[in-house]
C-alpha cells in the first residue's frame, strides 16, 4: 500500500462520524410511539418537538424524544409515578416543555412493555379537549 493511500485510509477512519438526523414519526421504533394523524392543531407538538430537540433518553439505547398526541390512554399502557420514568431527577427539561407546551401544569407518566427489553414511556398532559399531547420515549435493558 502506497503512503498516499495508507494516508486517505487513516483520514477516512478518523473522520468524525455524524449523528443520525431526528426520525419522523412514520419512522419510530414502536407502534406505541407514533401519534394519531388527526391532531386539531399540531401547534403544540411542533413546539414541543423544538424544545426537546436535542435531548435524548439515556439507555443501552439512546432515544429521542418524540411528540405524541392521543385521543385517549390505550388500555395496554401502565400509569407510573415520576421516579420511576425518571429516578435520578435528569429530565426536567422535559417535563417542563410538556406543561409549557400543553399549557397544562399537571403531567402524568405511563409505561408501555413492548418487548422484553424495551419500555416506552409517555409524558402526556391532558388537554381541555380531553384529549392527550406530550412526549414518548424508549429505554432499551439487555
Amino acid at each position: 500500500m502506497s503512503d498516499d493511500a495508507y494516508q486517505q485510509f487513516l483520514n477516512a477512519a478518523n473522520a468524525p462520524v455524524p449523528s443520525p438526523p431526528p426520525k419522523s414519526p412514520s419512522q419510530v421504533p414502536s407502534q406505541w410511539m407514533k401519534s394519531t394523524d388527526n391532531v386539531p392543531s399540531s401547534a403544540p407538538l411542533s413546539a414541543l418537538s423544538e424544545q426537546v430537540k436535542g435531548h435524548y433518553y439515556i439507555s443501552e439505547s439512546d432515544e429521542i424524544f418524540h411528540p405524541i398526541y392521543l385521543e385517549e390512554i390505550p388500555k395496554e399502557f401502565r400509569s407510573i409515578n415520576k421516579k420511576e420514568f425518571d429516578p435520578r431527577d435528569e429530565y426536567g427539561a422535559i417535563i417542563k416543555a410538556v406543561q409549557s407546551c400543553c399549557n397544562s401544569n399537571t403531567v402524568q407518566f405511563f409505561s408501555y412493555q413492548d418487548t422484553a427489553s424495551t419500555i416506552i414511556y409517555y409524558i402526556l398532559s391532558k388537554l381541555e379537549n380531553g384529549h392527550w399531547c406530550g412526549l414518548t420515549t424508549m429505554e432499551v435493558s439487555t
